[in-house]
């Protein structure tokens, strides 16, 4: 067995109308101001009102920042980032998705750091102080609330790039299932095809793979495979909803220790060219992603396909094991109705400079099997053909 290394998480607090412990949570890690980060749409679905009327109600003073946008760009964490020096906040609460949360961790490094957020990319060194951070993930998906890094994209380079560290991680994650009930089926099914995504990437991850981040992304596969249809089906079944939050936040602990590869490069590209959600966008590379990685990592991408309940003949080679655990993710997608390339007016004429933005992605360098140009052109090509038959 190899060795390994297990990043610190944050404290966890878990199950329905766990949320409204928010003021106490705050009061315990000694806030006294803080600024609440989420978007409209989460403020006009309910979910805000009431958390920060608890908050409210163990006398913590409340700033309100409501301007978050998917894939946050840098801009964006600026301006809410100087609301918090200016308001000199001790406190910064998230209620959203990863977006929400991504921007948070924005404002935390530069609550204690001058400048822009463009500053701080991954690798940089910053000032590890930090303002405690609560995160109250509303989306089965990201599992930001669980990891050390943010996704921020720069206004000026037209990509994703990555912020990482102390100053990522929160104090305190609240996983309330609850606040995902309203959650219609297409936001559902793409911050679920996300948990997917996280979990099978780590599990077929190579320099930084272990048993313990393998537990976590094989238990968040089966739990995506089993629920998520039935949450994209039927938004009030509790019991899906809480699978479903459990296992994005199994796939965050897994990815954090593990990390993502060709999928999230291709999403993070995708993302920023075409502007489509996140886990939309990885969903629709992760099949033939699959199907590259286990000409080299079979074994690997076989536990993913017996995560996802596949069985495999003992004489099965690499290019059928990837084709079988293809075809059953593309099954997924479709079940759970995440568009095709056709369907969202990608063509095949944008693949090379996709291609040149996935080259230039952060993990880019954490590919279990090496990639050139023509791969990653080669793998959309293939996310093309699908949509096709």
């Amino acid at each position: 067995m190899n060795d390994f290394k297990i990043v610190s998480k944050p404290e966890l607090i878990y199950g329905v109308n766990t949320s409204l412990t928010a003021g106490t949570v705050l009061k315990k890690l000694g806030c006294s101001k803080i600024i609440c980060v989420y978007d409209q749409g989460v403020k006009s679905a309910g979910l805000v009102d009431k958390i920060v009327k608890v908050i409210e109600g163990e006398g913590i003073e409340v700033v309100h920042f409501d301007g978050v946008v998917a894939d946050p760009p840098d801009t964006v964490v600026d301006e809410a980032g100087e609301i918090g020096r200016k308001e000199k906040v001790n406190g910064i609460v998230a209620i959203g998705g990863g977006s929400a949360m991504d921007t948070v961790k924005g404002i935390n490094i530069l609550l204690s750091n001058p400048g822009s957020i463009t500053q701080y990319k991954a690798g940089t060194v910053y000032n590890l102080s930090r303002t405690p951070m609560v995160m109250i993930p509303t989306t089965s998906g990201t599992g930001s609330e669980t990891t050390t890094m943010g996704v921020i994209t720069s206004s000026k380079e037209h990509r994703k790039t990555i912020i990482h560290g102390e100053g990522c991680t929160a104090n305190v994650a609240i996983l309330d299932p609850a606040l995902t009930l309203g959650l219609p089926p297409y936001p559902t099914a793409a911050t679920g095809m996300d948990v997917l995504a996280h979990a099978a990437e780590s599990l077929t991850i190579k320099n930084n793979w272990s048993e313990y981040s393998a537990m976590f992304a094989e238990n968040a596969i089966a739990m995506v495979v089993k629920y998520l249809p039935i949450a994209v089906a039927d938004g009030s079944n509790m019991e899906a909803r809480e699978n479903m939050m459990l296992a994005a936040t199994f796939a965050g602990t897994a990815f954090t220790d593990a990390s993502v590869h060709m999928g999230h490069g291709i999403g993070h590209s995708l993302g920023a060219k075409f502007h489509i959600p996140h886990g939309v966008a990885c969903a629709i590379g992760l099949p033939s992603v699959m199907k590259f990685v286990a000409t080299e990592e079979s074994e690997k991408v076989k536990r993913v396909g017996k995560a996802m309940g596949l069985t495999f003949k003992d004489d099965a080679t690499p290019e059928e094991i990837g084709q079988l655990v293809a075809d059953e993710m593309f099954a997924l997608n479709t079940t759970v109705g995440i568009p095709t390339l056709q369907a969202l007016d990608i063509g095949r004429d944008s693949f090379s400079d996709v291609a040149d933005l996935v080259i230039q992605d952060t993990t880019y360098y954490n590919y279990p099997v090496k990639a050139s140009k023509d791969d990653i052109v080669g793998a959309l090509e293939q996310a093309y053909d699908r949509g096709e038959n």
